[in-house]
């Protein structure tokens, strides 16, 4: 529902814009993505964690900053 209203709002202020909805690792399903759809910004969610819980799990949002080819908007929850 929340991804539909966004798309309303774009396209209701005149912004080129597509949503994809994929299942799998979130690092390299989203490389996959901007390779195939030739992306030139993504737009991810971080979730609010510590910065000890980053250190010893990772963030696999970082990680997609340092890989990615493409502009990355990081909005933190």
């Amino acid at each position: 529902m929340k991804i539909r209203h966004i798309e309303k709002e774009a396209k209701a202020q005149g912004i080129p814009h597509r949503s994809i909805s994929c299942w799998g690792r979130f690092v390299e399903v989203a490389l996959k993505v901007i390779e195939r759809e030739q992306v030139d910004l993504i737009i991810v969610t971080r979730s609010k964690r510590s910065n000890l819980s980053r250190f010893i799990f990772g963030s696999p949002v970082a990680e997609l900053k340092e890989r990615a080819d493409c502009k990355i908007m990081i909005i933190d929850e």
